[in-house]
């Protein structure tokens, strides 16, 4: 019986099918991402390991599963251009989910085609050896095309959802900064406008109590005139009253003298005048005494006067000179705050202008060394820089000065490179774990990175999750991880060279 009867015709035409679906798939996703190279190499140890017509024991299976991933390592990925991925995101999420449906089928149709191989298996030992060999590898071949497309998917996938993580994380790193930078912003102008405020109710009340000073000064310069007045007329009065005194003293005298010469001036005024004449003019000495007692009792009816409105008047003049001293002190401290808000801007701004050129200085110095061109960190506005954001401008060897948002995948994930270890470079750590961070590079930019790290490594540790042989070549441990049916299994102290030799073609 031939090898070739013992699949039937159908069973062919649905491997060609699926392997064509699988084919499909493939082109449909070389719009997202570029042409992933084919891998040449033949797994030549299957024949010697199907000699027994049996299935393979699992030390081999974990052989092949090293090799496969020493297959998968030899992947080169490129993405397209990051404006795609902004503009067809979303149309790419439904795409990939449409695949993981199309690749849930394609595994189930692995596992049918894998039962279907059983079965075809047992009859292997009623059929020539060499025929059976012979039709075992070309299913095994077909089988490997298929996984080797499925991994392809899976890893096209993987990298879209890790770039789309990154961007959110990114977005979300930029936004926290601002709502810091905004709260911040928030709190000085909220102090600012307390301290307006407690300025200008402060000067209301200096307002207020300038106005009562006035009235006061105004009433206290009303009473002060009508004091100048009242003593005006009581020195008016004190004078009439002396005045009056010393008529009163010298009528007395004269009435004296007049009373001594009485008889005498009776003598001679009786020729004159009668006597009753006589007593008209001159009024006697009682009226004279009543009329200055009266011009007394008026006198002492003007006292007292109001003394306290000169002490209410200092007293609210000391009031009114208080109230200037609070308002200079209120003038001061807003003065004070003001020039404070002024010098936290100033130190800020320098603080952050000594940090931003020297990770520019490093980033221009990292750059070259990664890309062998120039880079460069620029702001938005330089003037105000917290008001502000930043972009990496660079120009890799041979093309011209680009944004980032103009380069391709793998110069992106140079340039972030770049500004990270830049970052680090003024702020070092005592160790990194970087994941994957040469997946998108080709082998010269992966080969750089690798040396890059394994420099630093001198003075700090980096634990670097890869796939690529050649950043493990520059590791000094390597730590191999596994899954095998279905449990992870952890290798610790891989001999990297050992494992070449274990799963080399021959």
């Amino acid at each position: 019986m031939e090898a070739r009867a013992i699949f039937s015709a159908a069973e062919r035409k649905r491997v060609g099918e699926i392997a064509a679906e699988l084919r499909n798939a493939s082109y449909e996703q070389e719009q997202l991402t570029k042409k992933l190279v084919e891998i040449k190499d033949e797994i030549s140890s299957i024949e010697d390991e199907l000699s027994s017509i049996t299935f393979l024991p699992d030390e081999n299976i974990e052989r092949l599963e090293i090799r496969k991933k020493e297959l998968k390592e030899s992947l080169k990925v490129i993405l397209k251009e990051y404006e795609e991925r902004k503009e067809e995101l979303e149309k790419i999420e439904e795409e990939l989910s449409r695949k993981e449906e199309e690749s849930k089928a394609i595994r189930e149709e692995i596992e049918k085609i894998a039962e279907m191989l059983k079965e075809k298996e047992k009859e292997l030992m009623r059929i020539a050896k060499k025929e059976v060999l012979k039709e075992i590898n070309v299913v095994k071949e077909k089988i490997e095309d298929i996984e080797k497309e499925l991994r392809d998917i899976e890893s096209q996938k993987k990298t879209r959802e890790m770039e789309r993580k990154i961007s959110m994380e990114q977005k979300e790193e930029l936004m926290k900064k601002m709502e810091r930078a905004r709260a911040k912003i928030d709190e000085m102008k909220n102090l600012l406008e307390k301290e307006e405020q407690n300025y200008q109710k402060n000067l209301n009340e200096l307002k207020a109590m300038e106005e009562i000073e006035r009235k006061l000064i105004t009433k206290a310069k009303g009473l002060q005139e009508k004091r100048d007045a009242l003593y005006k007329e009581i020195v008016r009065l004190e004078n009439k009253m002396e005045a009056i005194a010393t008529r009163i003293e010298t009528t007395i005298d004269l009435i004296s003298k007049a009373r001594a010469r009485l008889p005498t001036l009776e003598a001679a005024l009786a020729e004159v005048m009668t006597e009753e004449e006589f007593k008209e003019e001159l009024p006697p000495i009682e009226e004279i005494k009543r009329k200055i007692k009266e011009l007394k009792e008026k006198i002492e009816k003007m006292q007292p006067i109001n003394m306290r409105a000169l002490e209410e008047y200092e007293r609210q003049d000391e009031r009114r000179r208080k109230f200037e001293e609070d308002a200079e002190k209120l003038k001061e401290q807003k003065k004070n705050l003001i020039k404070l808000e002024e010098e936290i801007k100033k130190k800020k701004k320098e603080s952050f202008f000594t940090v931003f050129n020297k990770i520019k200085e490093n980033f221009q110095e990292i750059y070259r060394e990664l890309a062998g061109g120039d880079g460069e960190l620029l702001l938005e506005n330089p003037e105000e820089p917290f008001e502000g954001g930043l972009y990496i401008k660079v120009k890799p060897a041979g093309k011209r000065a680009l944004h980032l948002n103009a380069l391709s995948g793998g110069e992106k994930s140079i340039a972030s490179l770049a500004f990270i270890f830049a970052l680090q470079a003024y702020s070092p750590s005592p160790f990194y774990v970087l994941d994957e961070i040469d997946m998108f590079l080709d082998e010269k930019n992966a080969d750089r990175v690798a040396n890059m790290i394994a420099s630093r490594a001198r003075n700090a540790q980096f634990i670097v999750i890869s796939l690529r042989r050649i950043t493990l070549q520059k590791a000094n441990h390597i730590y191999g991880v596994t899954s095998i049916n279905g449990k992870s299994t952890i290798i610790g102290n891989v001999n990297l060279n050992e494992i070449e030799k274990v799963v080399e073609v021959k």
